[in-house]
């Protein structure tokens, strides 16, 4: 009886692994190219299809789990953030926190809307573009940010700066600490302008 306990539990532990490197792959993968292959995903998880396919038996399935995943880290990072700091801190600790995260969900989307429709990849995506503008939206109000530029576009904005970064850092043109020093940066004299 503990013999097989033991060996279940090896079993699951073996599964969990393969679903974390599945996962990772597949981050790195559609990130790359939004069509990537489920023959390509298993090549870098280095597993055969047939393991991929147990795990995930749909491109959709894969899909829909590696975005909703990234969502829930970015919604996380944002419940972690202390919302009494000034806005231009919450701005700069929300990067260095979390800007790889967000930046990954943002640059997912296009394999997502292609697997589970530009609908419902907006309705989970809004919540984190929401909570984002609140604190640009925090930061004018409380005269720490002075733009003329509508929020909803500086929003869109600050993703749009995270994912050129993310690339940067992917295609090794400078290091993840370059590019977090980097968009805190950026994006605070984004919200600075007039």
């Amino acid at each position: 009886m503990a013999r097989n306990e033991g060996r279940q539990r090896a079993v699951r532990s073996d599964a969990q692994r393969n679903r974390e490197a599945i996962r990772s792959a597949a981050v790195d993968r559609l990130m790359a190219d939004s069509r990537a292959s489920m023959a390509q995903i298993a090549a870098a998880a280095g597993i055969e299809r047939v393991t991929l396919y147990g795990h995930f038996p749909t491109r959709s399935a894969l899909v829909s789990e590696v975005f909703r995943h990234h969502v829930q880290q970015a919604d996380a990072a944002l419940d972690a953030l202390d919302r009494d700091q000034a806005p231009p801190q919450i701005l700069a600790t929300l990067i260095s926190s979390s800007w790889e995260i967000m930046a990954e969900a943002n640059a997912l989307i296009a394999a997502a809307e292609s697997e589970l429709g530009a609908r419902t990849v907006r309705e989970l995506h809004d919540g984190i573009l929401a909570r984002v503008a609140s604190i640009i939206e925090d930061g004018v109000e409380q005269g720490a940010f002075a733009t003329a530029q509508p929020i909803p576009w500086l929003t869109e904005c600050f993703f749009a700066v995270l994912h050129g970064a993310a690339a940067g850092v992917r295609e090794g043109r400078f290091t993840p600490a370059v590019a977090a020093e980097e968009l805190t940066t950026t994006v605070l004299a984004l919200v600075r302008s007039r």
